[in-house]
């Protein structure tokens, strides 16, 4: 089978987290009476974790695209794959910041939540564009998004 892997961009993904975590914490930590070395002390340490924790998503949660369909994960993380005549909804999402296609089957009650945070976007879609028949509901949903 021909598969295209797509990995998530390790750079992009820290970035967000960096955003997010930093002032989180200074407010949380700051609260708290601590002290300032100690602040920073907490707040590198979450970046590290954060960094670690990317590193191993990009390694082990790859998004997979090929001639019979789609495979990536659910929202736990448990791996999935849909063929294409199994998608029955695609649509953008934007959750807490971070952009997300969720992907929904037909006859499951299961969904595929894909970051989009790849590496390259942009071949991510062409792709998906390029092996989803003619109708499918993500291919038209991205055709639509015009990416």
């Amino acid at each position: 089978m021909d598969e295209v892997v797509f990995r998530y961009s390790v750079g992009r993904i820290c970035l967000v987290a960096f955003i997010v975590t930093v002032p989180l914490l200074v407010v949380a930590l700051a609260s708290s009476g601590l002290s300032a070395d100690a602040i920073l002390a907490g707040c590198l340490t979450a970046i590290v974790a954060d960094v670690l924790l990317i590193w191993a998503m990009t390694c082990v949660f790859p998004v997979k695209v090929g001639q019979n369909g789609i495979a990536g994960q659910t929202s736990y993380g448990t791996p999935i794959r849909f063929s294409w005549d199994e998608i029955e909804a695609a649509r953008y999402i934007n959750l807490l910041g971070l952009p997300y296609w969720l992907v929904k089957a037909k006859d499951r009650n299961v969904r595929m939540w894909i970051l989009t945070l790849f590496a390259n976007e942009v071949s991510f879609s062409r792709t998906v564009i390029e092996y989803a028949p003619e109708g499918n509901p993500f291919r038209v949903a991205l055709e639509k998004k015009k990416v």
